[in-house]
């Protein structure tokens, strides 16, 4: 009777391994499955991304509204109160552009409206427009350029998100 080691060692030499097909065919699948992975990753980014912008738009109309309480004014809601009133966040004026979730194009011109747009990583565009008496609504543009994310270039009719 062969011991433990004896009967390994021969196991061991009777091996041959795998084949060099059977790795391609392996490696075909791997890579078969990556390539269905990538699109589902690449969605769930831009989901995120337009998620972080989403609510920096809503950040920045709250910011509005607090600014706007103490003076029943939107025309109050200077970048530099809302500054002072949300600091983790940057806002710009009405003609320039956003740059990114925590970074607002604001426009304050009007004592009633207050509109933001806020910049998203997957190349859209999110407004977001508080009228006094009406209320909030929100709007996007996709496919747009950073350049043009800005307040001043808010449309006309707010699709929602």
């Amino acid at each position: 009777m062969k011991g433990f080691g004896e009967r390994a060692l021969a196991r061991l030499k009777s091996e041959e391994g795998f084949t060099l097909i059977e790795l391609m065919v392996v490696v075909m699948i791997i890579g078969q499955l990556l390539l269905l992975s990538i699109p589902t990753f690449i969605g769930t980014k831009n989901r995120a991304q337009d998620s972080a912008s989403k609510s920096g738009a809503v950040r920045a109309i709250q910011t509005g509204r607090i600014v706007y309480t103490d003076t029943v004014s939107y025309t109050s809601a200077t970048t530099s109160a809302l500054t002072t009133a949300e600091p983790s966040m940057q806002f710009n004026n009405a003609t320039t552009a956003s740059t990114g979730s925590k970074v607002a194009s604001t426009d304050n011109s009007s004592p009633q409206v207050f509109v933001t747009a806020v910049w998203s990583a997957s190349g859209t565009c999110f407004y977001a427009k508080d009228q006094a008496l009406v209320g909030v609504s929100y709007g996007k543009v996709t496919g747009s350029t950073q350049a043009n994310c800005t307040a001043a270039n808010v449309p006309g009719t707010m699709n929602g998100w």
